[in-house]
């Protein structure tokens, strides 16, 4: 959400009055050493990465903006939990295709080059692929803020 005031005036918008919000937001990227060791693999094709999906970890940012932004009852929960992936090559080269286009490099690539340069970073991922897998599966431990709100 580049524009979250603007986010957040929308989801009130849509609600009926006494209606229910949850929002659930990535903490920082320093919270997920899987993600930082994922994206520092891209930033060596790329260069330097600003990882928008991690730009609102603040819980008490987010209960601020829930608050202001007219909801009541407003709580903020961080939840640490593990998300599992069937065939850990596949999202390093979804986690690719996303962190591409959040560099200046990517910025600058056609849709074919993006998908080649992906398909790289993605051979490259493969050791912190490996660390990360336990019988047979990509384990990947997140935090999330989860918040709910009020109309």
């Amino acid at each position: 959400m580049p524009d979250k005031q603007a986010a957040i005036h929308e989801m009130r918008r849509v609600l009926t009055p006494g209606g229910r919000l949850g929002i659930a937001t990535w903490r920082p990227l320093e919270d997920s050493a899987g993600m930082v060791a994922l994206n520092a693999v891209a930033e060596r094709h790329v260069g330097r990465i600003v990882d928008s999906r991690h730009s609102f970890g603040d819980p008490e940012a987010l209960r601020s903006l829930l608050t202001d932004g007219g909801f009541s009852d407003v709580t903020v929960e961080t939840v640490a939990h593990d998300v599992q992936f069937a065939d850990g090559a596949v999202f390093a080269r979804l986690n690719a295709m996303a962190v591409i286009g959040m560099s200046e490099k990517g910025k600058a690539l056609s849709e074919g080059e993006r998908g080649e340069l992906a398909g790289r970073i993605a051979a490259d991922s493969e050791e912190v692929i490996a660390k990360a897998t336990r019988e047979g599966m990509f384990v990947l431990p997140l935090t999330s803020n989860i918040a709910t709100g009020r109309l």
